[in-house]
């Protein structure tokens, strides 16, 4: 954060395949690094679709914090990483 006051992040992870036994996915936003903001989804079983996770935060910050968007999964289908399919957005609000 260039100063302190309060930020809107918005984000949105996506998969490039098949999701086969994936029980859980996670849009999570780190701050100075630290895991909070979780929004976490979950299905079950082996249905073979593609996965996507949103997540918004207004977020209190002092100069210098910085903010990073993680993703936990469980197993090892690639997350997209082009603006197609992954965005991360900050925007000050005061």
């Amino acid at each position: 954060a260039p100063i302190a006051g309060s930020y809107l992040f918005t984000a949105g992870i996506g998969t490039n395949g098949s999701t086969t036994q994936m029980l859980y996915f996670s849009c999570e936003f780190e701050v100075n690094g630290s895991r909070r903001y979780i929004n976490w989804d979950g299905k079950g079983a082996n249905t073979a679709s593609y996965m996507s996770q949103t997540n918004s935060a207004v977020i209190r910050l002092a100069a210098s914090d910085y903010v990073r968007l993680v993703t936990e999964k469980s197993n090892t289908v690639t997350v997209v990483g082009t603006q197609a399919y992954t965005h991360f957005t900050g925007v000050f609000l005061g």
